[in-house]
């Protein structure tokens, strides 16, 4: 991978973790952590399975970012409660 995508994958796997640990305590950070293994998992099976081989270097920038955006939001709302 080149250095762009090491950033990329980094910043959208363990940035919202540890948003998530900071804004609302450590242990939802390691949840949200796994939840982003987990997602990230699911959805790049699933969008592998599904999609041409011309679109999977594309899906996987916006995988990264999909479950980076739901991991915040999740972070947001349970940090909001």
């Amino acid at each position: 991978m080149t250095p762009f995508q090491n950033i990329w994958v980094l910043l959208c796997t363990f940035g919202p973790a540890i948003y998530v640990g900071l804004v609302v305590n450590w242990w939802s950070g390691i949840i949200a952590y796994v939840a982003a293994m987990l997602l990230g998992s699911i959805l790049g099976w699933g969008l592998v399975s599904v999609l041409p081989v011309k679109f999977l270097a594309a899906s996987g920038y916006l995988k990264n970012l999909v479950v980076a955006l739901i991991i915040v939001a999740s972070g947001y709302f349970i940090g909001a409660q």
